[in-house]
């Protein structure tokens, strides 16, 4: 298991295009905002948290 920690900002972007990482798995904290995930074939909204 490979860890890596990323810091990433995508003020009015759509970020990368769909992708798959089949070695490693992804954990997302939304901080501000909302990020959209494809997640198989469904699409989510992750928002940030109170």
């Amino acid at each position: 298991m490979k860890l890596q920690s990323l810091e990433r900002r995508n003020p009015f972007s759509n970020g990368p295009g769909a992708h798959a990482h089949e070695e490693n798995e992804e954990l997302f904290d939304v901080l501000e905002g909302v990020m959209t995930l494809l997640a198989g074939d469904d699409y989510r909204d992750a928002r940030e948290m109170a």
